[in-house]
């Protein structure tokens, strides 16, 4: 949820209302990209979540990345493996609603 202008708070959520993600709106151009900033609350690691949009002949692709400030475990680097498939789930739902 996040009002879409850039510094604001963003976050995502599970239909039960339960909140997945929250950080800040870094980047938001409608139709191409979504960009935020994460927060691990258990390490203090940010992390830049990118989601770029692009459309050829009908068929819309969307390619995430996600840079951290500093290395993570092995541990963390699964639970970010993990986080990914839900994440991106969530960010189709949102660009077939628009």
């Amino acid at each position: 949820m996040t009002d879409w202008k850039v510094g604001s708070p963003l976050s995502f959520k599970k239909p039960d209302g339960a909140e997945v993600i929250a950080g800040t709106l870094l980047k938001f151009e409608p139709e191409k990209l979504l960009q935020h900033i994460v927060r691990n609350a258990m390490r203090s690691i940010d992390a830049t979540l990118t989601y770029e949009f692009s459309e050829q002949n009908g068929v819309t692709t969307l390619k995430g990345s996600e840079e951290f400030t500093e290395p993570i475990s092995d541990e963390e680097y699964a639970d970010s493996l993990a986080g990914w498939d839900a994440a991106l789930n969530m960010v189709k739902e949102i660009a077939e609603k628009q």
